[in-house]
C-alpha cells in the first residue's frame, strides 16, 4: 500500500485494538471517527465476498490426503511473479491478484521467464486494463471491488494489455467510463473453484483443508483467494507467521484478493503475496499459519490455466503414468441412444470403434466407462457402467466380474475380444451394437435425483495404453448445448436423436470439464479405491445382474 496508509492510517487501527469493545456514550464520538477510518482503509481492498456465487463455478475435484499420495513438504512459486506490485487507494485488489500477479505468473512459467524480464512492464498484465474489461455487472463503480468470475471471464473473452500499454502512472486511474483495451495474444484459459468455507457455500464448505491447497501448489497451481482480514494483517510487518486476528467487520470492504504462492511444514503455513507495495508485511508477502488460514482467514480459493492447458483433476502425475504402456491404438466412443424403458430404468445403446489401423488386444485389459456427473461439480458424479475388457473370461464371452478386478469388482463387466482395425466391440461379439441396462442413481441423501447433469461415455478410461487421437475417447450427452435437467430421478429433456459429442467447451460455454479432465479424476479414483466403491454401491444400480448385452 502507499505510504500514506502505513504512516497515517495504521495507528489508528492500533489503537482501536485497545479499546473496550463496549464503548461508553461519551467515547461514541471517537469510536465513530475511528470507524471512518478504518472504513476508508478497507475501501483499498474491494473483493465483493457476497457477489461470489461459487455454487455456479466448476468445481475442481478435491485432493485426499488419506489415499492420493505424498506432497513436497515446501513449494515455492514466487521466481513465476513479477515485483510485489502497490494497488494504491482504490478497492481493486481482484484486478490485481488475477491479472498482474497470477496471470503474469502463468505466462512467466510457460515462457519461462527470468526475473530481469519479469521487471518488465511489457511483461506484467495490466490490472488497469482488467478493472476496465470487467463489465458493470461484474464491479463496483468508482474502483470499490469486484470478484473473481468477472474478472477471469473478462480475460478469457478479451484478454488483457499489459503495464507498458495500460500503466498506472503515478498511482492513478479513471475507475468508471473507460473502456478496456484487452489483447489477443494474452488470454486466459480455464479456471476452476478449489475450496470455499461455509459462509460462501450456504452452510457448506467444499475443499476446506490445508493438503488440498497444498496439491495444487504442488502441482505448480498459483491459488487466488479471498480472504477477511482483522486488525493484525492490516498492520504487519514482519517475516514470523500470522496465526490468529481480530474478526467482526463488517460489508464488502472487510474481503481482500491475494494469490498463495507457496507453504512450508516447517513453517506450518502459506505464503501469501499481496498488492500493498513492499512497506506492508514481509516486503509485500506474508506467511499465514495453517490454521489460521483454513478456520478464519481464508473464504475460498481458485487456480487457472493459459489457453491449450488442462486444468488436472488432484491426482499425482506418477498415478496417471504408471497406468500407461506404449502400445498405440484408437478407439472411438459411439452412443447409439439412450433411452427409459416402461419400468423406469434405463437402456444405453452403445458401441466401441477401432478407427486405428492396427488390431487392439484384450490382454491390452482397457476400459469403458458410463459416467453421469453434474454440471458445475465434478466431484457429484455416478459411475453408471464400466464395462471392461480383459482375458479374465473366456474368449469371445461376456460376464460379471465378481472376483475382483485391480481397480473395480462386483457391478463391472469382464468382455474377452479383441477389435480389429476399422472393426468394432459389438461385431467382434456378433452383434451391431451393445447395449447395457441401468439405473439412474439417487443422491447422496438416498432422495431421487434432481439437477443439471451431463452423461459421458469414455474409452480407455484410466488411460490403460497410449491413444493416438484422445478427442473421439469421449462421447457426451446433452440437450443441445444445455445440460440434462433431471427432475425427480428422471430425464426430462433427453434429445430423440444422439450424435457423438466430443467435447462440451464452446464459446457460450468455454469453461466446462473437458473429457481428460474427467478422465484424471477416474484415474484418481479408480487407484485410492473410491471408485471401487462408487460401483459396488447398491444406491447406484437396482441389480448385479449381468447388464450388458449384444443385439
Amino acid at each position: 500500500m502507499l505510504k500514506f496508509f502505513r504512516t497515517r492510517l495504521i495507528i489508528p487501527i492500533m489503537a482501536l485494538s485497545t479499546l473496550s469493545v463496549s464503548t461508553t456514550s461519551c467515547d461514541d464520538e471517537t469510536s465513530d471517527a475511528l470507524w471512518e477510518i478504518i472504513e476508508a482503509i478497507l475501501s483499498m481492498l474491494g473483493w465483493d465476498f457476497e457477489s461470489e456465487n461459487v455454487q455456479n463455478q466448476d468445481k475442481a475435484d478435491v485432493y485426499d490426503e488419506t489415499t492420493d499420495g505424498d506432497l513436497s513438504s515446501s513449494v515455492s512459486l514466487e521466481r513465476y511473479f513479477p515485483p510485489i506490485g502497490d494497488q494504491g487507494s482504490y478497492g481493486t485488489c481482484v484486478a490485481w491478484a488475477t491479472g498482474y500477479a497470477m496471470k503474469t505468473s502463468l505466462n512467466a512459467k510457460q515462457n519461462n521467464w527470468t526475473s530481469s524480464q519479469l521487471s518488465q512492464a511489457s511483461n506484467q498484465t495490466s490490472p488497469v486494463d482488467l478493472w476496465h474489461l470487467i463489465g458493470k455487472d461484474g464491479k463496483s463503480t468508482g474502483c470499490n471491488g469486484s470478484n473473481f468470475e468477472p474478472a477471469m471471464d473478462a480475460i478469457k473473452a478479451k484478454g488483457c494489455a499489459s503495464m507498458a500499454q495500460k500503466p498506472f502512472t503515478n498511482k492513478k486511474m479513471t475507475c468508471d467510463g473507460v473502456t478496456g483495451t484487452g489483447s489477443s495474444s494474452n488470454k486466459l484459459g480455464q479456471y476452476r473453484v478449489i475450496a470455499y468455507n461455509s459462509e460462501m457455500g450456504n452452510g457448506k464448505s467444499y475443499g476446506m483443508s490445508v493438503s488440498n491447497f497444498k496439491y495444487w501448489l504442488d502441482q505448480g497451481y498459483p491459488v487466488l483467494i479471498g480472504a477477511e482480514l482483522g486488525e493484525k494483517f492490516m498492520s504487519w510487518s514482519s517475516s514470523s507467521v500470522i496465526t490468529s486476528d481480530t474478526k467482526g467487520y463488517q460489508g464488502q470492504h472487510a474481503y481482500h484478493a491475494m494469490v498463495v504462492v507457496g507453504y512450508d511444514d516447517s513453517k506450518s503455513a502459506f505464503r501469501v503475496r499481496n498488492s500493498w507495495d513492499t512497506n506492508w508485511g514481509d516486503n509485500g508477502s506474508i506467511w499465514v499459519g495453517y490454521s489460521h488460514f483454513i478456520n478464519q482467514f481464508c473464504f475460498g480459493g481458485w487456480i487457472a490455466t493459459n489457453p491449450g492447458q488442462t486444468l488436472p483433476s488432484a491426482a499425482p502425475a506418477k498415478m496417471q503414468s504408471a497406468l500407461r504402456s506404449s502400445y498405440q491404438a484408437d478407439l472411438a466412443a459411439h452412443i447409439v441412444a439412450d433411452y427409459e424403458n416402461a419400468d423406469g430404468s434405463r437402456t444405453l445403446e452403445y458401441n466401441i470403434i477401432n478407427e486405428g489401423s492396427s488390431i487392439l488386444p484384450a490382454s491390452k485389459k482397457w476400459s469403458v466407462v458410463y459416467m453421469l456427473y453434474e454440471r458445475k461439480d465434478l466431484s457429484k458424479h455416478y459411475v453408471l457402467m464400466h464395462d471392461y475388457y480383459g482375458t479374465e473370461v473366456a474368449n469371445g464371452q461376456i460376464a460379471q466380474n465378481n472376483n475382483g478386478l485391480a481397480s473395480l469388482a462386483e457391478g463391472s463387466t469382464v468382455t474377452n475380444v479383441s477389435i480389429a482395425a476399422g472393426s468394432s466391440a459389438a461385431e467382434a461379439l456378433g452383434g451391431k451394437v451393445l447395449t447395457f441396462n441401468y439405473n439412474l442413481p439417487n443422491d447422496e441423501n438416498g432422495e431421487a435425483l434432481n439437477g443439471k447433469y451431463y452423461l459421458v461415455l469414455m474409452v480407455n478410461s484410466f488411460g490403460d495404453y497410449n491413444d493416438t487421437d484422445m478427442e473421439n475417447n469421449y462421447s457426451f450427452v446433452s440437450a443441445g448445448e444445455e445440460p440434462l435437467e433431471i427432475v425427480n430421478g428422471k430425464i426430462v429433456n433427453m434429445p430423440s436423436t444422439l450424435t457423438d459429442v466430443r467435447s462440451l467447451i464452446t464459446e457460450k460455454n468455454w469453461n466446462t470439464y473437458s473429457g481428460v479432465e474427467l478422465n484424471n479424476m477416474l484415474v484418481k479414483h479408480d487407484r485410492n479405491g473410491k471408485l471401487k466403491a462408487q460401483v459396488q454401491s447398491e444406491s447406484l444400480r437396482a441389480t448385479k445382474k449381468i447388464a450388458k448385452k449384444v443385439k
